[in-house]
Parts: C-alpha cells; sequence; structure tokens
C-alpha cells in the first residue's frame, strides 16, 4: 500500500482547540435565548466546516482526474 502525503496529514495528532473549550462548557449556565443562539452560530459553522470539506474532496477529485490522463 502506498502512503501519500494526505495520508500523513491525516495521521497528525489533533491539536486542543477553542472546539475543545466549547465542548467543557457548562451549559447549565445559558439562558435558553443563549442556548438557542449558540446552537445557531454552530450550525452556521457546522455547514462552512462541511462546505470546506466538499471543496477539499473536489479539489482532491480534479488532482486525481489531471494525473491520470
Amino acid at each position: 500500500m502506498e502512503i501519500t502525503a494526505m495520508d500523513l496529514e491525516d495521521e497528525k495528532p489533533r491539536r486542543a482547540g477553542p472546539l475543545d473549550e466549547v465542548e467543557r462548557e457548562d451549559l447549565e449556565s445559558f439562558s435558553r435565548e443563549d442556548l438557542k443562539d449558540r446552537i445557531a452560530r454552530l450550525e452556521k459553522e457546522i455547514a462552512r466546516a462541511k462546505s470546506a470539506l466538499a471543496a477539499k474532496g473536489t479539489l482532491q477529485s480534479e488532482a486525481e482526474s489531471l494525473f491520470r490522463r
């Protein structure tokens, strides 16, 4: 099996970041409105991440088709 640069990139240790902090927050202190706002903002971020992932998939497919020629 051939190892590619993308495989090596996927194996990098995950660094702690803002999402780790968000996951540890105590949600009991938030009001209902704060929780609704938080959910809306997180859903927007999920959509943004999905869009970036799709773009990477498209770019990878284009690169693979270019090198198959």
